[in-house]
């Protein structure tokens, strides 16, 4: 079944998904990710994952399965060739799953940047 939202994800964002940590307890981030969405500009206080106070930016809306330990690159921002450099890049702040109506089907994902 199709996402509800899905025909809304016009633009295109990149994403490193998280992989491990190694022995010096450094996040290790697999190779870029390219996914539809739907970019929402947004200003407005969230709790993120810890339970804090934080303004957000964006809203993406996608089917990708990112997660709060994922880089994200938002539309118009390249990703850097080079896999330690994480210019333009953010960790989300929180994901929220949304439900399919009627079903227990992921639908799509609100990530908060």
């Amino acid at each position: 079944m199709a996402s509800i939202v899905a025909a809304t994800f016009v633009q295109s964002f990149h994403y490193r998904p998280f992989v491990s940590v190694d022995a010096l307890g450094v996040e290790v981030h697999g190779a870029p990710v390219e996914a539809r969405c739907r970019y929402q500009p947004s200003r407005r206080l969230i709790r993120d994952a810890r339970g804090q106070a934080v303004a957000e930016e964006a809203v993406l809306f996608t089917e990708a399965a990112v997660t709060e330990k994922d880089l994200v690159w938002p539309p118009g921002v390249s990703v850097p060739v080079d896999p330690e450099d994480t210019t333009g890049s953010f960790q989300p702040l929180a994901v929220h799953k949304r439900y399919a109506l009627f079903s227990t089907a992921v639908d799509h994902y609100e990530v908060h940047l």
